[in-house]
């Protein structure tokens, strides 16, 4: 943790991906003055920033370069291959899940809590990846961010994300999951 920020280690391979995320100690992003000037310091635009509403379902939205700086409506997840699009998630316990397919440059932002997980966001995303932008599980890496864990929360959103994306052909190494929890961890989130 940097002034604030948790940065996972992304593999070598998509250094081209900044990932981010920010920590109680940089404030609440649900003030739009703070989370103007967290962007700021990422130096990204704040105008930029595609958000999804986080419905807790299973629905997603394709965006790019005219959605700049909409929330889109009634989705709990996002996915670009259009360079330079900040796709925003806001969590609290929930799962950021990260989706980046290396050799497409498509990058997926979902919002998964228990019940999006339940009702299958994460193989929404990845299906459409797969089968209409023609990516490839192999060529996929993601990243689990901080979220209540199962010592803190009965359902096992972890455990539940990762069998949606072993299912698809996306192996263990791919996945670098955040081991802290945010309920334990109150000082962090």
């Amino acid at each position: 943790i940097r002034a604030g920020y948790m940065e996972l280690s992304i593999m070598p391979e998509i250094a081209w991906v900044e990932y981010f995320i920010a920590t109680r100690q940089l404030g609440d992003f649900k003030n739009s003055d703070c989370a103007e000037l967290i962007l700021k310091t990422k130096r990204i635009d704040p105008k930029k920033p595609v958000q999804a509403e986080q419905v807790h379902g299973n629905e997603f939205a394709v965006v790019g370069i005219d959605n700049a700086g909409q929330q889109i409506s009634g989705v709990d997840a996002l996915i670009t291959a259009v360079p330079q699009i900040p796709l925003l998630i806001r969590t609290a316990d929930c799962a950021p899940v990260v989706i980046i397919e290396r050799e497409k440059r498509i990058i997926a932002a979902i919002h998964a809590g228990s019940k999006g997980t339940e009702k299958g966001i994460v193989t929404n995303v990845l299906r459409f990846i797969l089968t209409n932008l023609k990516g490839s599980p192999a060529n996929c890496r993601v990243i689990i961010g901080p979220h209540i864990r199962s010592c803190c929360y009965p359902v096992d959103i972890t455990q539940a994300n990762i069998r949606q994306l072993r299912e698809l052909g996306v192996n263990q190494h791919q996945i670098e999951v955040y081991d802290g929890c945010t309920s334990c961890e109150p000082e962090l989130f």
